[in-house]
């Protein structure tokens, strides 16, 4: 895979779970050592320590190698906060205000990589169902004008999955998105497929509902 596609790639799951990508060559330019005021954290609390141990325990439960099948290669499978999740949204003004303002207690986003294409499964982890259903109807509301950045947002047909779900595609110059989320419980899911140009394939669409059905199976095995 050459350089923009491994970009495109990984720009597809930072842009729905905060995730950083690694590589790249060239030199940086030198920074400043943070101070140590900047390099300490603060301490969580008890409930923030419950919910990142929650939060860990979400990677056995977004899709495997074997449920991609061959032509990928994972790339990166990592969690994320709400506030990084949040600022990820940032292109997408409403959706970034539901996530910052939502009971969200984390996310993980595992990547595939593909040739001239990524997919990515991500499960989201919220305090109440409401909130689960609410990323849904937050994404199924959606319009052009809420997405500066694309050429085109569009909620597509497919089969319903899980408490509610929707299908959306959006186009922005050089890639196509193609993005199936539902709710379970708690728990929110996804899979999306980020393509380099317009090369959405026919059976694409049906495609994600089956590997969305897959890890639907996986996520009714975690305790609600």
């Amino acid at each position: 895979m050459n350089r923009m596609i491994f970009v495109s790639a990984c720009a597809a799951l930072v842009a729905l779970s905060a995730l950083a990508c690694g590589g790249g060559g060239g030199a940086s330019t030198p920074t400043a050592a943070p101070s140590a005021a900047e390099t300490v954290q603060p301490t969580p609390n008890a409930t923030e320590q419950r919910q990142g141990v929650e939060v860990q325990t979400l990677r056995s439960y977004v899709l495997l190698d074997t449920d991609v099948g061959g032509g990928y290669r994972v790339g990166r499978s990592a969690p994320s906060n709400r506030k990084d999740t949040a600022t990820a949204q940032i292109g997408i003004p409403s959706l970034a205000t539901y996530i910052s303002k939502s009971d969200l207690w984390g996310v993980w986003g595992k990547l595939f990589i593909g040739d001239q294409k990524a997919l990515s499964s991500v499960l989201y982890l919220f305090q109440t169902p409401q909130s689960a259903g609410g990323l849904v109807s937050a994404l199924a509301a959606l319009k052009d004008a809420d997405y500066p950045a694309a050429t085109s947002v569009e909620r597509a047909p497919a089969d319903k999955i899980g408490d509610a779900s929707q299908m959306m595609r959006y186009k922005i110059p050089g890639a196509t998105t193609l993005e199936y989320t539902w709710a379970q419980g708690r728990l929110a899911g996804q899979v999306i497929i980020r393509y380099v140009g317009d090369t959405e394939a026919p059976d694409d669409a049906a495609l994600i509902v089956v590997l969305a059905r897959k890890q639907f199976e996986r996520m009714s095995r975690y305790p609600q």
